[in-house]
């Protein structure tokens, strides 16, 4: 199939990882936009590494430019200007303008430097203990029309344009359309952790219900969302767009064996009489000088000989073997293997047999 091949033609293991998840139900359409989303989002993340490493090496680079102008001009670490004697620095017992402290002038204030550096390298680490997981599949990646549907939030009576993704196990609301809403829903505190499609720890303020209403005529549902403060676009997940009649299954395949395989016996009764036979004999054709063998009977347990007598009767009742009662020139061992359910398969040795068979070299008819 076209999506096999597209999966383990992947250089990317996780995003193969993420298809293969999908599991039977990943059609080659889904397969497609999962790519497309995961190479969108990548890029995304590339913009904005590339950003964050620009304006952090224009701030420190600017520090350093003006600490060493100062060290060559010989300018004053705490005023700013040159003098000799550090004793009669003008800014000593001075207060800063900038930051309350005393001893030095705002124009060689350093707050503000070493404050921006450190915003810029900010980061911000949640410490709680997670009572479930959830995945989302996109939260940032430019929606396309097709899967953007307007509902309607009943209590607040007013229309949000939600993205439609069926890979995300949860809705999801962003904080600044949370804000505007009057009136406002309650929100509650959670431990749930909400994971994006590159493995990133999403920030959830909490958790709110809305009533939602797709038509004038449909009764409104409650649905619950995770207020997120990264997200920009509000999602709705798969089992919520099912249930609002946003999406459908087509040609969804539902598994009745027991019907199925009951109307077929019963419709083709006189096929599954019996174990089955070909018509017509089978000769088995022997090699030129070939001297017949006889092979000792095994011996069975006692344990097994009415097991055993059993099996003999029930083959020889559907046909499978035949009673012979005069002597044969080939004689082949019998082998005894018991199956999971306890009952014997009956086999037989013929070793020495197929090494003196002619073996025919053309396909056998069996229609």
């Amino acid at each position: 199939m076209v999506r096999d091949q597209l999966i383990f033609g992947l250089k990317n293991d996780r995003l193969r990882e993420r298809l293969l998840a999908e599991g039977g139900s990943l059609t080659l359409d889904r397969a497609v936009l999962i790519c497309r989303t995961f190479q969108e989002t990548q890029a995304q993340l590339q913009t904005m590494h590339n950003e964050a490493k620009q304006t952090l090496k224009q701030e420190v680079d600017a520090v350093g430019r003006r600490i060493t102008d100062s060290r060559a001009n010989k300018d004053c670490y705490f005023c700013g200007g040159p003098h000799s004697n550090e004793h009669r620095c003008p800014a000593k017992g001075k207060k800063c303008s900038k930051c309350a402290r005393l001893n030095h002038f705002a124009r060689a204030c350093r707050s503000k430097s070493v404050h921006n550096i450190q915003h810029d390298r900010l980061v911000v680490v949640e410490d709680c203990v997670a009572t479930s997981e959830f995945f989302i599949d996109s939260i940032d990646s430019a929606a396309e029309s097709s899967t953007i549907a307007t509902i309607r939030l009943v209590e607040q009576n007013t229309c949000v344009n939600f993205k439609i993704d069926t890979g995300a196990e949860v809705n999801v609301l962003p904080s600044q359309i949370y804000s505007m809403l009057n009136p406002q829903p309650s929100m509650l505190n959670t431990s749930d952790i909400l994971t994006s499609y590159c493995n990133g720890k999403l920030k959830v303020l909490g958790t709110c219900n809305l009533k939602l209403q797709r038509k004038d005529n449909q009764d409104p549902e409650v649905h619950k969302f995770y207020i997120v403060s990264t997200a920009k676009q509000p999602l709705l997940c798969k089992n919520s767009s099912v249930s609002l009649g946003l999406i459908k299954f087509l040609n969804e395949v539902t598994k009745k064996p027991d019907q199925t395989v009951n109307r077929i016996l019963s419709e083709y009764k006189d096929v599954f009489q019996g174990i089955g036979k070909l018509e017509g004999k089978c000769h088995i054709y022997l090699k030129e000088n070939c001297q017949p063998t006889v092979q000792p009977p095994k011996r069975i347990p006692i344990s097994m000989q009415d097991q055993f007598k059993a099996e003999l009767s029930r083959l020889e009742t559907l046909g499978v073997i035949k009673k012979i009662s005069k002597l044969t020139e080939w004689v082949n061992s019998i082998v005894i293997v018991e199956k999971p359910d306890r009952s014997l398969r009956l086999c037989l040795d013929p070793r020495n047999l197929n090494k003196c068979i002619k073996r025919p070299h053309h396909p056998t008819n069996i229609q």
